[in-house]
């Protein structure tokens, strides 16, 4: 059995300008990616795991990616 491999959408000028609209932001220097939250600890005991958060416009940043790249 023979897998296509899948074809990659070419990123259009408009996509291009859409992921670039994003860049200022970036680097502005109150600009803040997101932030850690870190397990809980009863009694000596961590409960659940560290994870990330990112921050909205990270989240809109990458949708937007993934928007242009279907």
């Amino acid at each position: 059995m023979t897998m296509e491999k899948p074809q990659n959408k070419k990123l259009t000028i408009e996509g291009n300008e859409k992921i670039l609209e994003f860049l200022p932001k970036f680097q502005d220097k109150e600009f803040n990616s997101g932030t850690w939250h870190l397990p809980e600890r009863i009694d000596g005991v961590t409960l659940g795991f560290p994870y990330y958060e990112c921050s909205p416009l990270v989240g809109t940043f990458l949708g937007t990616l993934c928007d242009e790249d279907n």
